[in-house]
């Protein structure tokens, strides 16, 4: 029986819901669900609370298109914020009596809020670096026309750096409750004042980059010492709330990035996440318990064959529950401690599946509710009651689903994942068909190379690269729809961190051959797959790799390329990218250090390549992205259109590295598939060879 089409429009107006928390009882989850309107062009958002029993609903208590992040404060009461585009108000929410009431009005955008059982309450703001009081309305609209730097850097992801001594700053304050059950809430205090340290680090830091205990509050910083350009060093701080340790305190000292600082419930532990290799920040995560009072720091041994994500406290200090990532999904491990040390062993809280965890709450008798989702569903809730006794004295653990809804017309039948296996390692490979999959029919295949290059295709819903929507694309010259091929080609994580660094200092000679090698290994394995309708695309370092193939016989095989933001000559990248240390890390050097230029930067420039590019590209770039800035791709259609080689550059005005805005998403994905519908209705390009021999970059590339 035929099932209903998931197009674009269903993806855009798809409802989304947070990850969750639990109250203490282990009686409520907590989350906010949003929904984008086209009509409207709007979208809407309200806070929802979902009962925690045999038969969990789902209830809306709050609607408002400005309001997020609700934090628990008690089994029935929580705080949310509202915040315009100018200033920030913080709200109570009680649902026994369904009455939400106004707290404080702050001179600012607040956000990142966190709450303590002792009653402390934690938010962070943009601040005056002089005064430490927040930037407010008049100065957030404040746009200067001219800049001036004396040292880098001067861009980050997709902002020029503030020239006036502003930064983010992490503020405390401890409600006072009145006997009418109403709190009042003094001026936050900002503990980081004078300290010349900034929390959450830019551009994507958030509550994670801070933790409350009573007296105390956790925090990661950059090295104030070192240029951020060009390093990745942070270190975790500890401050008193009350000011007499005469401000924040380093208790470690990281030649790399360290993350995910959090106390333990009794205020004895604190665990954090350190890296220990310069310039790099995809080296491996280690797990480090620091004991407040000895001072004393130790690691947690954690499996060699994954990467670690995160880590989260269990409901007390015996033990913690740590986000691995194993092949393409994540979920959360418990660790028991001792005395903050571990015992050894890392068991799964629930039985991994072709799916992904990116949040883990716990409720104070220990029940462990988990929120993810998959390639083929945007959200789960899933929680694993505390231990029971049975009648022989066994005791027993389930885990019970509370939401796990597929979108309409999505399956998970639509997935299928595979491991090719080329010089001596697998290669995880996830590939996506159409709803109504026939294997003795022939579809198109999309092969998709991701970015990073650090990073993974995973089993989990994307608001971006969305695979099932590209596999649900019908139309009348395409009415069956496509299949995918996600490649974790070498530097992918999830598979070991010499996996990942296999791509340093290689980046067109290993994860060319894996991504080769898994395409041919397709073929072989799905007969249903049209070898003479391939195309190829990605973004990023994707975007780069879809330029490198031009250059190579893989892209012979494919009838279209798409590069989203992706790098053209590496060696004018590192003259405007931001963050230096990725391509001196990558690169194993600077353009000018001998030999680097001649081995790296120009040896693997798809712009060394021209003569031999064919194949049609499709072009994208977001002109806010300053993390691979646009010039990148307006040489790559420069050298297109100067060919002669058919192509198409698509520009989005107010978009970054990523697309994020809902309309905008919507014309990529219509440009994108648009493109590639055109390109396999074609006559083939001169060059075209489905059969080409590959042309392998490594020794070992077919063994």
């Amino acid at each position: 029986m035929a099932t209903k089409r998931y197009g674009i429009l269903d993806f855009l107006e798809t409802q989304y819901r947070s990850t969750a928390a639990i109250n203490g009882a282990g009686t409520l989850a907590l989350y906010t669900r949003s929904r984008y309107d086209i009509g409207q062009d709007k979208t809407s958002q309200s806070i929802c609370i979902m009962e925690v029993g045999e038969a969990p609903k789902e209830r809306d208590l709050v609607q408002d298109d400005k309001i997020s992040e609700p934090v628990w404060i008690s089994d029935e009461q929580f705080l949310y914020l509202r915040t315009d585009a100018e200033r920030t108000s913080l709200h109570k929410y009680h649902i026994g009596k369904l009455s939400s009431t106004e707290l404080h009005a702050f001179d600012g955008v607040v956000s990142n809020l966190r709450f303590h059982k002792s009653g402390l309450l934690g938010m962070t703001a943009l601040v005056h670096g002089d005064s430490g009081a927040m930037v407010n309305a008049d100065g957030l609209r404040e746009d200067p026309r001219v800049l001036q730097y004396d040292k880098l850097w001067v861009r980050h992801w997709d902002s020029w750096v503030d020239t006036k001594d502003r930064k983010q700053s992490i503020f405390v304050a401890r409600p006072k409750l009145r006997d009418d059950d109403v709190f009042e809430l003094d001026d936050p205090v900002n503990v980081l004042h004078e300290s010349g340290l900034e929390s959450p680090i830019a551009p994507f830091g958030d509550a994670g980059d801070y933790s409350l205990s009573g007296s105390h509050v956790a925090f990661v910083a950059k090295d104030p010492h070192v240029n951020a350009a060009t390093n990745t060093t942070s270190n975790v701080y500890i401050t008193s709330i009350s000011g007499d340790d005469h401000g924040p305190t380093k208790i470690n000292n990281a030649k790399s990035a360290t993350s995910n600082p959090r106390f333990s419930p009794d205020g004895q532990f604190l665990l954090f996440l350190e890296m220990r290799e310069p310039q790099y920040e995809a080296a491996r995560n280690h797990l480090m318990i620091y004991h407040t009072t000895s001072k004393l720091t130790h690691e947690v041994d954690l499996p060699e064959h994954c990467t670690v994500l995160g880590a989260e406290w269990g409901p007390d200090s015996s033990c913690v529950y740590v986000q691995l990532q194993v092949n393409m999904s994540s979920h959360y491990f418990e660790v028991k401690l001792h005395h903050g040390e571990s015992l050894g062993e890392c068991v799964p809280i629930r039985q991994p599946d072709r799916d992904s965890d990116d949040g883990v709450s716990v409720s104070t008798h220990g029940d462990i509710l988990l929120s993810g989702s998959s390639l083929w569903y945007n959200r789960h809730y899933a929680i694993r009651r505390r231990p029971t006794a049975r009648a022989d004295g066994v005791a027993t653990q389930t885990v019970e689903w509370l939401f796990r809804k597929p979108a309409q017309g999505l399956s998970e039948k639509m997935v299928a994942e595979f491991f090719p296996r080329r010089a001596g390692r697998a290669i995880p490979c996830a590939v996506t068909f159409p709803r109504n999959y026939d294997p003795s029919k022939k579809y198109p295949l999309i092969v998709i190379t991701g970015g990073g290059p650090q990073s993974c295709l995973g089993h989990s819903w994307s608001k971006r690269w969305n695979m099932l929507v590209m596999s649900s694309h019908e139309t009348d010259s395409m009415p069956d729809g496509f299949m995918t091929l996600q490649v974790n080609r070498a530097g992918s994580t999830g598979c070991g961190q010499k996996y990942t660094d296999e791509i340093v200092g290689e980046y067109g000679t290993v994860p060319y051959d894996d991504v080769f090698y898994a395409f041919r290994a397709a073929l072989e394995k799905y007969p249903a797959i049209d070898k003479h309708r391939c195309v190829s695309a990605g973004a990023s370092w994707g975007g780069f790799a879809q330029a490198w193939y031009a250059g190579k016989h893989l892209s012979r095989c494919m009838r279209t390329l798409v590069s989203h933001c992706g790098m053209f000559d590496i060696r004018s990248f590192y003259f405007s990218t931001e963050e230096l240390y990725f391509p001196e890390h990558d690169m194993r050097g600077k353009p000018w250090d001998k030999d680097v230029a001649t081995s790296q930067y120009e040896r693997f420039s798809p712009s060394r390549y021209l003569e031999n590019w064919k194949t049609p590209m499709l072009v994208i770039h977001g002109e806010r992205d300053y993390r691979v800035p646009i010039h990148e791709s307006l040489g790559m259609f420069t050298a297109l259109q100067r060919q002669g080689i058919k192509s198409r550059l698509l520009v989005f005005r107010d978009e970054n590295h990523w697309i994020m805005k809902p309309k905008d998403t919507r014309a990529w994905y219509e440009g994108v598939m648009g493109w590639i519908e055109d390109r396999l209705s074609d006559k083939p390009y001169d060059g075209f060879d489905p059969d080409i021999e590959p042309d392998w970059q490594t020794k070992e590339a077919d063994k």
